[in-house]
């Protein structure tokens, strides 16, 4: 069986949305073993990122660097794959930073996100 890969693209953002909607929620099926998150930029400020996933109880499941911005339809984005297997039911945030000149990465921004099982 070829393995499955799951795709969602999140904001940035607190916990709802700003039309007063919930957190992005998904639903990990079985035989699914990357989830690819595509998070949203406003704009590129940096050449590379790094992506920290946390569970809801702010420990962290996995911490991605060396990720490049893509653009695509006049939006930026960064993908940051995931192995599902970590990923269980639970409330997940993502602290997304930018790595300046000088080697040190800045906060840029936060996405949030549910999996149901």
């Amino acid at each position: 069986m070829k393995p499955e890969k799951y795709s969602v693209v999140l904001t940035p953002g607190l916990s709802r949305s700003a039309d007063g909607g919930e957190i992005k929620k998904i639903s990990i099926s079985p035989g699914t073993d990357t989830i690819e998150l595509q998070l949203e930029l406003a704009r590129a400020e940096y050449a590379v990122y790094r992506a920290e996933v946390l569970k809801s109880d702010r420990t962290t499941v996995v911490v991605i660097e060396d990720l490049n911005p893509i653009t695509a339809d006049a939006k930026t984005s960064i993908t940051v794959p995931l192995s599902a297997s970590p990923l269980k039911r639970d409330d997940y945030s993502v602290k997304l930073a930018g790595k300046r000149a000088d080697g040190v990465y800045e906060d840029v921004a936060s996405y949030v996100f549910r999996v149901l099982n």
